[in-house]
């Protein structure tokens, strides 16, 4: 019956499906049905044909298990939407996600297209890689192969943005280095800086020529060449200050080694040179020049008092060259004869007399000089004893060898002077100067040697330098720094403590040293630049951080030991370790005392919070006079400015809030007595008032016309607060009005009222706690019950202020203990109230 009710009339395309296939026929056993769509497994046409035309959901659900092609899945849906929602829902899923397959797919090929398009661009940027990653993200499990493809092409545009990455890093390194030298530009040889200098721009022309060049900043270049046109200024600037130098210098040169200078001359040669810098090599040819002058000055002035000297003393030198002809020192006549024949030479005044003179003591000179030739053996007899005798002194090594010389030279100007002497006599004193030389010798060949021994260690040490350099591989840069710099640094040292070489073989011995050096130096400066880059981006670290934060010390000591990692893995030349060192100390140093001058700042200013607090507690302690108005205001604008105020220096924080405290409750203490005096006021005040009022109506009750009371008294009274006041004012001016006008009603009215206000009297006795008088005390017993219950229903501070105004509202005749238990009763409960 139920399956009769919800059958459904059979789609259309169900039936064409079903006429396709006549020979399929599901079973219509519901255990036999799940049997068959079980074994559906790879029958994709038979799967769909027993979904269409099986009843039981279950099985139509299995069998759905089996489908997976678009085109089945579309033929089955439309008879499952409405049939069975289960297996439409797992039908269209499936379509859905055959969908995203496709669609997949297609954003795989898409991003795959647009890599290699990426990749065959000759300028290539990195946010355009970003973007291929981010829409590759988008793309949901691509197939194997797409992803293989794309990782592929994703690589190569790593590669290319990686390459233009290292050129531009080489390009700021070279930058970097260009700034360096346009700084130290000055104290460079010209030569040196534009070797520097073509060196750079040829390294930069070849970076730039990279395909990859062309994704690199254009500030790169544009700095490089600024930085280079400067430093080529730099060198032109300094070969023409070299050549000014040179030209000057060679004036001096030439001034120098010349005769008969003027100084008017020098000085327009000098000013007619190329202008030089006032530093300090140029301060040193300008003083070189002005003592030149000076120099010329003098030279001319000691001329001109040498022409005056001599007209005056040639007589003298004729004098003494005659004395020493007479007496036949050579030596000296011939001295003397050379200063004659100066002071012709020089074309000094000579008189004739003298003329003659001289030439007649020449005469004499030469046949003295031919006596002397016989003196010349004698002469030699006593070298030649010296230098037998000369063994026998034991005299140092460089004296012996002087003094054999000397007798040597002696020898040589006696043949000069003499003559050639014997050859006996030569060979006699030839061999004894041998003789006498031969400890000089031997120590001469000791030196001789220990110069090959050293000449050995230099070639020794020449190869240690080789084989180092041969164990190390510097071109793939991972070789150990620090001990290629201790090995440099120790084989200079070496170096410089060999001792002398033939100078033939030290040019040569140097000239290989720095060509083995220059094997190992090289990697090691290009590392040590890098290294100096890294240490500069330590310092920018420190001068980044900012002074006031807490975590600023624990950075700057990671920076510390950062730097002295780096320091101990590499060291740097002396003079830049110093100077980097130096920088980063002084930047150290800057955020330490930044530092400080912030925690100075903040301990002025949290005194200036204190000085504030405590101009508040001065105001707080000086304000116990004032009414209890000005007191609440004051301490709530103190409390206000209290909580805004920061905080103040530690040392001073108990005190200052102590201080705060005793003020504060000072003035606590002063509202408590000001009200304390307002209530006894304002009671005393009640009190009179209600006593004014009893004398009014007890005057109208005696019939008296005078009234005991006026309304200049009742005003001389203060104002009561609240409802109080009008009531008892208005019970004042009706008890005046009716006392005037003698209202006997009004006067039955109060003694009626007699009886009411004992009634009252007791009961608020109750109320209130005091006691009433003994006689009763029946009374009040019966009343207590009544009292307890309105307490219990209204509260006892409600019934106390009806009370009283309730008292105050009765007029009624009181005698004087009515009266005095009524006037204790309201001070009583005005109290409470």
């Amino acid at each position: 019956m139920l399956t009769t009710l919800f059958k459904k009339n059979p789609d259309p395309s169900t039936e064409t499906m079903q006429n396709e296939q006549p020979d399929y026929a599901p079973s219509h056993d519901k255990e036999l049905a799940l049997n068959q769509a079980n074994a559906l497994s790879g029958e994709e046409a038979a799967a769909a044909e027993f979904i269409l035309q099986c009843q039981f959901a279950d099985a139509r659900l299995i069998a759905a298990q089996h489908l997976h092609s678009k085109d089945v899945l579309e033929r089955v849906l439309p008879a499952m939407r409405n049939a069975d929602r289960r297996v439409a829902k797992l039908i269209q899923g499936k379509l859905d996600a055959l969908m995203a397959e496709q669609q997949g797919r297609e954003q795989a090929q898409l991003c795959i297209a647009r890599a290699e398009a990426l990749a065959a661009e000759q300028q290539l940027l990195a946010n355009q890689v970003v973007d291929l990653d981010h829409a590759w993200a988008l793309v949901k499990n691509p197939p194997q192969e797409m992803q293989t493809a794309y990782d592929a092409v994703r690589a190569t545009l790593a590669a290319r943005l990686a390459r233009q990455a290292d050129l531009q890093h080489e390009v700021l390194v070279r930058t970097m280095h260009l700034r360096e030298l346009a700084h130290g530009a000055s104290v460079m040889e010209a030569a040196e800086l534009t070797d520097l200098l073509d060196r750079t721009e040829r390294e930069v022309a070849k970076i730039f020529a990279e395909q990859e060049a062309a994704s690199l900043p254009k500030h790169l270049l544009t700095d490089f060449t600024a930085l280079h046109a400067q430093c080529k200024a730099v060198a032109a600037t300094l070969d023409q200050a070299r050549e000014a130098m040179q030209t000057r210098e060679a004036l001096l040169h030439q001034w120098e080694a010349g005769h008969d200078l003027k100084p008017e001359a020098l000085k327009a040669q000098w000013a007619a040179a190329p202008a030089i810098a006032q530093d300090g090599a140029g301060q040193l040819l300008q003083q070189r020049f002005e003592a030149l002058l000076a120099g010329v000055a003098e030279a001319q002035e000691s001329v001109r008092q040498e022409a005056r000297a001599a007209r005056e003393s040639i007589g003298e030198v004729l004098d003494a060259l005659e004395k020493a002809v007479q007496e036949g020192v050579v030596r000296t006549a011939i001295e003397l004869e050379k200063q004659a024949h100066a002071h012709e030479a020089r074309k000094l005044p000579i008189s004739s007399g003298d003329a003659a003179r001289l030439t007649r003591l020449r005469g004499e000179l030469r046949k003295l000089q031919g006596w002397a030739k016989w003196g010349g053996n004698i002469s030699r007899e006593e070298l030649l004893k010296a230098a037998e005798e000369m063994p026998g002194k034991n005299l140092p090594v460089t004296e012996l060898a002087k003094k054999v010389g000397d007798l040597r030279e002696r020898w040589k100007a006696l043949d000069q002077s003499a003559g050639p002497s014997a050859k006996e006599l030569w060979e006699r004193f030839d061999a004894a100067c041998t003789t006498a030389y031969a400890p000089a010798a031997a120590h001469f060949k000791k030196l001789g040697e220990e110069r090959q021994a050293n000449l050995q260690a230099a070639e020794a040490l020449l190869t240690q330098i080789r084989q180092f350099a041969q164990g190390q591989d510097l071109q793939a840069g991972e070789s150990d720094w620090k001990a290629l710099s201790a090995f440099c640094t120790r084989t200079a040292q070496s170096w410089h403590r060999l001792g002398v070489v033939e100078r033939k073989e030290k040019k040569r011995l140097d000239r290989e040293y720095e060509q083995a050096m220059k094997a190992l130096q090289a990697p090691l400066a290009a590392q040590q630049e890098q290294e100096a880059v890294q240490r500069q981006a330590l310092i920018a670290e420190v001068q980044a951080l900012v002074p006031a934060e807490r975590a600023t010390l624990d950075k700057v000591k990671a920076l510390q030991e950062r730097w002295q990692q780096r320091a101990k893995a590499l060291p740097l030349e002396r003079k830049q370790e110093q100077a980097l060192w130096q920088q980063f100390r002084a930047a150290c140093d800057a955020l330490f005392a930044a530092r400080k001058e912030h925690a100075a700042g903040a301990d002025a200013e949290r005194k200036e919070h204190l000085a504030a607090k405590e101009a508040l507690c001065a105001a707080l302690e000086a304000a116990t006079g004032e009414t209890a108005g000005a007191i609440g205001k004051l301490l709530r604008e103190t409390r206000e400015r209290w909580a805004k105020a920061g905080h103040v220096p530690r040392a001073q924080e108990q005190r200052i809030e102590a201080r705060y405290a005793a003020a504060v409750g000072a003035l606590n203490k002063r509202l408590d007595q000001i009200k304390r005096e307002a209530a006894q006021a304002e009671q005393g005040a009640l009190q009179e008032k209600m006593r004014l009022c009893l004398a009014v109506e007890q005057a109208l009750a005696e019939g008296k016309e005078d009234a005991p009371a006026t309304a200049e008294q009742w005003q001389a009274v203060p104002a009561l607060s609240g409802e109080t006041e009008r009531i008892l004012k208005k019970r004042f001016d009706s008890g005046l009005a009716a006392l005037q006008k003698k209202d006997a009603g009004y006067a039955a009215q109060l003694e009626k009222n007699r009886a009411t206000l004992l009634q009252n009297l007791l009961r608020f006795e109750i109320v209130a706690g005091l006691d009433s008088p003994p006689e009763l005390s029946r009374e009040r017993l019966q009343m207590q019950v009544a009292v307890l219950q309105s307490t219990l229903k209204n509260g006892a501070s409600g019934n106390r202020q009806e009370a009283l105004l309730e008292l105050c509202r009765l007029p009624a005749l009181a005698d004087a203990a009515a009266a005095k238990r009524l006037n204790t009763l309201l001070g009583r409960l005005r109290h409470a109230a």
